[in-house]
């Protein structure tokens, strides 16, 4: 949902998007086209992230949908990690998505070896606390995940609650003006540009 609705935001101006995103199930990629509200979105979905031809396809495919989009979204799921050294050279930001969860941080973990691992800076990656709250106690777990991890949330989304039927985030909502600001804050960079979220 997150990475659609950044996808949405980002192609506002006209210019279209990719999101790339994994199946659970195997089989043959499959493409979608979205042209709603002023924004045109391309969709691919691959077949299951832990099949590791496709993980070695990931790069070129990329690269083939960045020369025909402004704005690449790729979509990992926690099984993809061991992909991210390999995907970051390619990448203009490297977003990280984490919850205040022990899963989240086992996946913060195995992202800190990938990366490093490939010989990649840890400090190139962007961490975005989701589903926050801002009460006292979750703000404190907040903090003491991000020290425990050695990390710094760069942005903070709120939780969703209620989105619309067709799951998507209601505009207007603290989510997603939280979007629409972290999409500002990726907009600025090269016009053809690959976003891994």
């Amino acid at each position: 949902m997150i990475a659609r609705s950044l996808a949405d935001t980002l192609s506002r101006d006209g210019a279209p998007a990719c999101i790339i995103q994994f199946s659970d199930e195997p089989g043959d990629p499959r493409e979608s086209r979205t042209v709603a509200l002023g924004t045109q979105i391309h969709g691919i979905e691959l077949p299951h992230a832990g099949c590791a031809a496709v993980i070695d396809q990931l790069p070129h495919i990329i690269a083939s949908a960045a020369q025909r989009h402004a704005h690449v979204i790729v979509d990992m799921p926690p099984v993809a990690i061991p992909a991210a050294a390999r995907l970051m050279p390619i990448a203009d930001h490297f977003l990280a998505l984490a919850e205040i969860t022990p899963r989240a941080a086992q996946n913060t973990r195995s992202l800190r070896q990938s990366v490093t691992g490939g010989g990649r800076s840890f400090q190139d990656v962007r961490f975005v606390l989701n589903r926050a709250t801002f009460d006292t106690r979750s703000q404190g777990r907040a903090r003491e995940m991000a020290a425990a991890l050695c990390i710094d949330f760069a942005n903070v989304l709120p939780d969703a609650g209620p989105v619309s039927d067709l799951g998507r985030i209601r505009p207007g909502t603290a989510l997603a003006q939280a979007v629409a600001h972290l999409a500002a804050d990726l907009a600025p960079t090269r016009q053809s540009g690959i976003r891994a979220a």
